[in-house]
């Protein structure tokens, strides 16, 4: 009878016997024969437990039991070892399958004597279910079959594992981390979701965690009642009979409880959501001994009418000390777990166990999705969002921006509040210029980290245009309290990349310094630093290296070690922006030793070790000093920043490129590796750095030979923001090194697309070189020919110079000669008279050969090559004789020629076997070199051959 076996499956989960058999007298009632029937079955498999669950029983054949297999006895290929579990139906052993393979599984078995039709169906529907599923997260099927007497039996993954809610308190997991281990139970269950199956018995112990490779590992079990959701499972298709209750009912849904035949996956939803409960609040919203304390009917009402509290009301309600076991198992402070469970969490356990499961989370994808919103500080969907709730969440992910801003806008109206009270009475008392600076200094603190993170800063930005119009009008008769201003407001640009708008900042309060203090004062010469950093960056010619210098000048006759310092590693900054070379060097170990002896700011004293180990790290002589201050400056930003601090990263990504250039591959891989997780958990996925961080692992890859690991890590990019044009250049740049032109030509061309700007842009320039190199000559002129035209409002000298080289690589003529030559004129004319690099001057004598200037041409070559310049330049320097081979073959200059083109094939060679690990090396850069070298030995024969008698 149908509620006889409702009980008893119910009875038969309870561990204790006097818990059972209160139990089963409560819901038989009067009723004296019921009573008896469910005893008999109970009393007859005491033994009851769950699959994979219970220990292992010492086996013991009475004359009453009717199982006949035992630990040695061998069932088809299997031997079977011990018994590991067992259930109201079936058992399970582990056994030894010796062919084809050689492994330890576990084989389920139905018990003699409970092999009726229902049993059988419901044993051969888990059979199908598992062979359906092919998920890391769901036990595996390998095989199946019947023992001699006829009864069923399959074969599946062994999994050793504990359930989850004991795994998660034995190692303490805390909220995040159980939500994280959560989230791969969802994803198992949307599989079988997907293949058509719903488990109907999800609960703790069907949902079993070990440890792989370090990581906890869920496997979800006993599919033994699942329900085919889209097709027939097997022949004996089973169906629910009605009043039939399948499952444990703390976990079971409300339909499910009602005996409905009309169960879906949102059934599962429900009883995810129990187990999330659980999880959360160490128990789950109905206990099972509260369940099963009372009648069957009133736990059916139970669980289809009560309303449970929610996770932290039941948290509150606890006793002291649960309160206490509990907090300390997720390694939290007592009062602070009900208020983490509050709000969000709360919302999304109590969606996910809706009595209506129309109300339900749709799909267990869909709550792990909303867990997801909820761990990266996004609105979740457990409710229809706010205004308010919604700016809630926009301050919490952008709280260092948004509170900057806001600090800004109190500091302004606090600032011109005490202006207007405290500056009438005494305009010039330098202790309130002093507070009202300070307090605004204070509050932008977080500007720096927070666009370092990728922090959303548009509103800062607004805060801050209009603070810096109002601050030069009210104050514009205060130099005192103006200068502080403008100063702070300069920096503050200055961290959101603002250059441009941190340059007249900077101007204004060197000249409010000057007014207020005079012309040689600490004020001054920090200003002045600042001031010609900005202007170095911001390509100002010479004025920033002599604004610098002027500072260092003004702040060795003031005598602070600490401010001289700091005017040093500007005037470092000025000397080699925006490529940090060796020439750096000296200021640089002036202002560590300076900083040393002053010892009171140790992220500054950082930034220069790193800065002068990244100026020292080109050297060869000089890598293992460079390499030991990266080291220290790295060391310093950990015992002072948290471990998300973007110095941390930064420090390792230089640190991470020196050890490739010095062939620490290892070291190398291992730090590449650590940005790429920090980028991950810390970044957007558009990130810039995010970018640079996976190129270093991508070049350290590439540099040990790994080239299908590389593309691997570059298309999961793509994949992952297929709208990054700087992914799909990674890309294309991966196959230009490996000479697949055609894929080259195709992601340079996506590349392109995304990102047409010029400024700082190599992907156009590769895509031109690809183009050539596949032999799309049409499409090459055409491309380049847009590239010229994109760059006539550039305001990037080295994007000048790339669309020059790029148009230049082949003849060209009208138009489009004019402008190239136009741009490579550009490049030389801006670094006449400085410091002439051998790409200006490539360009520069590329242009004048294609014009027909030979001798010109000659000239301008050999320029390139007596330089000392031989950094990422080598190439160029390789095509400058290249060049001066073809000039001299266009002049009959022969044997020039020939031995030109000599120089520039040992040079080649010499360079490209450090090019082959160089971090920096362009295989661009070589194509072109080797264009024209093509082009040199080819006038040379057509010119010999037209010489010959």
């Amino acid at each position: 009878m149908p509620e006889a076996e409702d009980i008893f499956s119910a009875a038969i989960e309870l561990p204790a016997p006097g818990e059972r058999a209160d139990y089963i007298k409560n819901a038989c009632a009067s009723d004296a024969r019921l009573l008896k029937l469910v005893q008999g079955l109970v009393n007859a498999y005491f033994r009851a437990g769950n699959f994979l669950e219970s220990p292992a029983s010492i086996f013991v054949q009475s004359s009453g039991d009717q199982i006949q297999e035992t630990p040695g006895t061998t069932i088809g290929r299997y031997k079977l070892l011990e018994q590991i579990g067992e259930g109201g139906f079936a058992v399970v052993f582990m056994a030894e399958q010796e062919t084809p393979v050689r492994r330890k599984v576990a084989l389920k078995i139905i018990k003699a004597g409970m092999d009726t039709k229902q049993i059988v169906a419901r044993f051969e529907a888990e059979r199908q279910a598992l062979a359906m599923m092919d998920h890391s997260s769901i036990a595996k099927v390998f095989d199946a079959g019947a023992t001699e007497a006829g009864r069923p039996y399959f074969v599946m993954e062994l999994v050793k594992g504990i359930p989850i809610t004991n795994y998660c308190d034995q190692h303490d997991l805390s909220i995040a981390q159980r939500l994280d281990l959560f989230m791969q139970v969802c994803q198992a269950v949307q599989h079988a979701h997907q293949k058509g199956v719903i488990h109907r018995d999800l609960k703790p112990t069907n949902v079993l965690v070990s440890t792989h490779d370090g990581r906890p590992l869920t496997k979800v079990i006993d599919f033994g009642i699942a329900k085919a959701t889209e097709a027939r499972l097997t022949e004996k298709t089973l169906f629910t009979d009605f009043r039939q209750l399948i499952g444990t009912p703390a976990y079971m849904s409300p339909e499910q409880a009602d005996g409905s035949l009309d169960i879906d996956i949102r059934s599962d939803v429900y009883s995810l959501g129990v187990l999330l409960y659980e999880l959360l609040a160490g128990a789950p919203p109905f206990g099972s001994k509260e369940l099963r304390s009372k009648g069957f009917a009133e736990m059916q009402r139970i669980i289809r009418e009560v309303e449970p509290p929610t996770p932290s009301t039941r948290l509150s309600c606890q006793a002291k000390a649960a309160q206490t076991a509990t907090a300390r198992l997720r390694k939290i402070d007592p009062k602070r777990l009900p208020k983490l469970l509050r709000g969000e969490l709360d919302w999304i356990v109590m969606r996910a166990i809706e009595k209506d499961r129309n109300r339900r989370y749709q799909s267990a994808s869909s709550l792990a999705e909303d867990l997801q919103r909820y761990r990266t500080d996004r609105p979740v969907e457990a409710r229809r969002p706010t205004p308010s709730y919604r700016l809630k969440k926009f301050i919490r992910r952008n709280k260092l921006v948004v509170f900057s801003g806001i600090a800004v806008l109190l500091a302004v109206m606090i600032g011109l509040a005490v202006a207007s009270i405290g500056f009438v009475r005494a305009r010039h008392e330098a202790i309130r210029s002093e507070q009202v600076a300070q307090f605004l200094k204070d509050m932008l603190k977080g500007v720096g980290p927070s666009v370092a993170l990728g922090r959303d800063t548009k509103l800062l930005h607004e805060i801050l245009d209009k603070t810096a119009t109002r601050v030069q009008h009210d104050f514009a008769d205060n130099p005192a309290v103006l200068s502080e201003l403008c100063y702070i407001l300069g920096t503050t640009y200055e961290d959101l990349d603002e250059d441009n708008r941190a340059e007249p900042m900077f101007q204004n309060a060197v000249e409010q310094y000057r007014l207020a203090f005079g012309n040689e004062n600490t004020h001054v010469a920090l200003a002045l630093g600042r001031l010609g950093l900005v202007q170095a960056w911001l390509n100002r010619g010479s004025g920033g290296r002599i604004t610098c210098g002027e500072a260092v000048q003004i702040a060795r006759k003031c005598g602070d070690k600490g401010v001289l310092a700091h005017c040093l590693y500007y005037y470092a900054g000025s000397l080699t922006a925006p490529i940090i070379t060796p020439e750096s060097a000296p200021f640089l170990r002036e202002a560590i030793a300076l900083e040393k002896e002053a010892g009171d700011d140790p992220s500054f004293l950082a930034r220069c070790l790193l800065h002068l180990g990244a100026s020292l790290d080109d050297e060869p002589g000089y890598r293992a000093e460079a390499e030991s201050m990266m080291r220290e400056a790295l060391a310093l930003h950990r015992a002072q920043v948290p471990p998300d601090d973007a110095h941390i990263a930064n420090d390792l990504f230089v640190l991470g490129q020196c050890l490739l250039k010095g062939g620490k591959l290892d070291e190398a891989e291992a730090i590449a590796r650590e940005n790429v997780d920090f980028s991950h958990r810390v970044y957007d996925k558009d990130h810039i750095n995010r970018e640079f961080y996976l190129g270093l692992l991508g070049h350290v890859l590439m540099v040990r030979g790994k080239w299908e690991a590389v593309e691997t890590l570059f298309k999961e990019a793509v994949d992952s923001s297929p709208s990054n044009a700087r992914y799909w250049e990674m890309l294309g740049d991966l196959n230009g090194r490996r000479g697949h032109w055609q894929a080259a030509v195709e992601q340079l061309t996506r590349t392109v697309e995304l990102n047409p700007n010029v400024d700082g842009n190599n992907g156009a320039f590769f895509l031109a070189v690809a183009l050539v190199r596949a032999g799309q000559l049409d499409e090459y002129r055409a491309h380049c020919h847009r590239f010229l035209e994109r760059c006539s409002d550039a305001r990037d000298h080295y994007g000048h110079y790339l669309a020059a080289l790029a148009s230049l690589m082949l003849p060209v003529e009208g138009a489009d000669l004019d402008r190239a030559c136009q741009y490579a004129d550009s490049g030389a004319v801006r670094e006449h008279g400085e410091s002439l690099s051998s790409e200006s001057t490539f360009g520069k004598a590329l242009a004048e050969y294609r014009r027909g200037h030979f001798a010109s041409a000659i000239d301008w070559a050999d320029r390139a090559t007596n330089s000392s310049d031989e950094g990422h330049a080598g190439p160029a320097k390789a095509a400058n004789y290249f060049i001066e081979a073809c000039a001299n073959a266009a002049l009959r200059e022969f044997e020039t020629g020939r031995a030109a083109l000599s120089r520039g094939d040992e040079f080649e060679n010499q360079l490209q076997s450090h090019a082959a690990s160089d971090f920096m090396a362009k295989w661009a850069d070589w194509a072109v070199a080797n264009h024209l070298r093509d082009e040199a030995v080819e006038l040379m024969e057509k010119s010999s051959q037209a010489t010959k008698p």
